[in-house]
């Protein structure tokens, strides 16, 4: 007989690997939050398997990286590098470091929300020695 688990990680797989020729954006952020959801739940640490579509959502990679991983999450750094709130949680709670990929969008962003972020990182950057 087969278990439950094994049953559901089929499932999961054939959901993952049945991708639509063009997908969504909120195709894209469900399956992120499914792998995501899957990595922590199921797997109760990293799966590979399910990076691919993590690192399509800003929001995913960083709680990936942050709560799975511990630490840096190179496949997600493209866009987290254009999410400026979640680049600045990525760069003060994971990496616990400058990432320069993520500046301009940190320091440019006129979004009234992310300029919090954006103070938050030139204080963190100030409290490292590195002046921007």
């Amino acid at each position: 007989m087969i278990s439950f688990e094994a049953k559901l990680n089929s499932v999961i797989k054939n959901v993952f690997s049945n991708t639509p020729t063009t997908e969504t954006s909120s195709d894209i952020d469900r399956k992120a939050f499914d792998a995501y959801n899957y990595a922590v739940n199921v797997i109760g640490g990293r799966w590979p398997e399910g990076e691919k579509d993590i690192a399509k959502n800003a929001e995913m990679s960083f709680m990936y990286a942050k709560n799975i991983i511990k630490g840096k999450f190179p496949e997600g750094e493209e866009v987290l590098s254009k999410s400026p709130g979640y680049a600045v949680l990525y760069a003060i709670d994971v990496i616990k470091d400058r990432f320069p990929a993520a500046e301009k969008a940190i320091l440019t962003t006129e979004y009234i929300l992310h300029k919090r972020y954006k103070r938050d990182y030139i204080n963190f950057l100030k409290s490292k020695g590195i002046e921007i």
